[in-house]
């Protein structure tokens, strides 16, 4: 048997003053009670109590030693509700990675807000577009976009879909006329991306853009002077007017509806094979979760669910 637990069961004999009780509290019997006080007393080689079929009484030994265990016991119950009420309340660092297109778009709109709800707890975002190792680099969650997860012992939860659009100022759109079919692009500035690892990899517009309208689709080459691997900057070359922009929708979203950038080609789906491409909230195992990434992965799955793009609600 556990030491300990013997100790705790001599502590509730004394409090009781009966064995019978002690079974009672602890949902067992009073032979099994019985038998580990008598556990207690040979692990300790002394009597600690003097008990006949009618009575029972500490012995001096008994006397001593029920003084000390009772405060052992009163502390290590102390320690264990400490503990349960640090882990009921979110509090602490939560270390959060994410793409720069992520994290300084989405999540820096909403990570104010969810600072405010829990005031105890701080963010360290960290943002990159390499995969991180949520263990060795002692991440607690980590956004990815991807098709497919590979198996392992994370959790992933779904956020919201990758869908894209291409769209131009207004701008640009005085100075060209806006395409009317995919291969009008070729006429076009098209701001291309170059992919550099990581989330974004091979997702927001290389030299080919694949396009569908119903059951027709086609791949598109499309040109332009200006590529980068920057996210931001190819949305920064859009909003002063050159060219077109392949964009994620949730990167444009705000610019569109304040006007800023327009839909083109909006009767087409941009890539459909990024259908099942998701952004996901990923993180460790569901065992013993702490309630700041619990809280935070649940806010996430709240705040950044977004209605379809234009070019998908059409369909």
């Amino acid at each position: 048997m556990d030491y300990f637990s013997n100790v705790r069961v001599f502590v509730g004999v004394v409090q009781s003053g009966s064995f019978s009780a002690t079974a009672r509290k602890t949902n067992t019997t009073p032979s099994s009670v019985t038998r580990q006080v008598a556990a207690l007393e040979e692990q300790l080689g002394v009597r600690l109590l003097n008990r006949t079929t009618r009575s029972m009484e500490l012995t001096e030994a008994g006397q001593t030693y029920y003084q000390r265990a009772l405060n052992v016991v009163r502390e290590y119950d102390e320690m264990n509700r400490e503990i349960a009420d640090l882990e009921a309340t979110p509090r602490g660092l939560l270390r959060v990675s994410a793409s720069f297109s992520l994290g300084t778009t989405r999540l820096a709109a909403v990570i104010p807000e969810f600072l405010s709800m829990y005031p105890e707890v701080r963010v360290e975002l960290a943002l990159s577009d390499r995969i991180v190792d949520l263990i060795e680099d002692k991440v607690d969650v980590a956004l990815r976009i991807t098709g497919q997860l590979p198996d392992s012992s994370l959790i992933a939860r779904k956020l919201f879909r990758y869908e894209r659009v291409i769209c131009a100022s207004p701008k640009y759109l005085a100075n060209f006329p806006p395409p009317k079919a995919p291969q009008d692009l070729s006429k076009h500035e098209c701001l291309t991306f170059l992919a550099g690892g990581g989330d974004d990899l091979g997702r927001s517009g290389g030299r080919v853009w694949k396009l569908r309208n119903k059951n027709r689709e086609e791949l598109v080459p499309v040109h332009g002077r200006l590529d980068s691997n920057s996210l931001t900057a190819l949305i920064g070359a859009a909003l002063n007017g050159f060219g077109l922009f392949l964009a994620p929708w949730w990167l444009v979203q705000e610019h569109l509806r304040r006007g800023d950038l327009e839909v083109v080609l909006a009767d087409y789906e941009v890539d459909p094979n990024d259908r099942e491409t998701w952004v996901y909230a990923v993180f460790a195992s569901n065992r013993f979760m702490s309630p700041k990434v619990r809280v935070f992965v649940d806010y996430l799955a709240e705040k950044l669910a977004t209605p379809a793009s234009p070019s998908l609600s059409i369909r």
